[in-house]
């Protein structure tokens, strides 16, 4: 039996903890050894939802240089997006970043199924409000 028993409630896995902790080196650790990127806990976040909550710039672009996706949801899942976390959270950095990276600003998630830039307006963050009113509607990559 070890020592500490899992918790049943919290379903993160090891690369959730450790971008949640901020723990670039241990991040770095489960993505040599082919850590699941794209998998979703009980509230459908991901590591990168995660590192865009708690401002985890160098976390999260080691998670999208490994493949991470962005847009890991469907428009109106009710799940909140990477993207629509960063603008909520006021982290223009990771906005930026994950715009570059191809998310999806016109994208409605979270349970007000609401645009990042709504997200971003709606607590202030004016300067991200702009940048992804411009960055709206353009051509995408197919």
């Amino acid at each position: 039996m070890p020592a500490v028993q899992p918790d049943p409630i919290d379903d993160r896995t090891a690369l959730m903890l450790a971008t949640c902790a901020g723990d670039s080196s241990e991040v770095f650790e489960l993505l040599l050894h082919s850590a699941a990127l794209d998998t979703r806990d009980s509230r459908e976040w991901t590591a990168l939802t995660y590192a865009c909550w708690f401002g985890h710039y160098d976390i999260a672009k080691q998670l999208l240089d490994a493949g991470a996706d962005p847009d890991v949801h469907e428009s109106y899942s009710m799940a909140d997006t990477p993207l629509g976390v960063a603008a909520e959270r006021g982290h223009f950095d990771l906005v930026r970043l994950l715009v570059a990276r191809g998310a999806d600003p016109d994208r409605y998630s979270g349970v007000a199924a609401m645009r990042a830039e709504s997200y971003a307006r709606r607590n202030g963050f004016h300067d991200i409000s702009e940048f992804l009113l411009y960055h709206s509607d353009r051509p995408r990559k197919a």
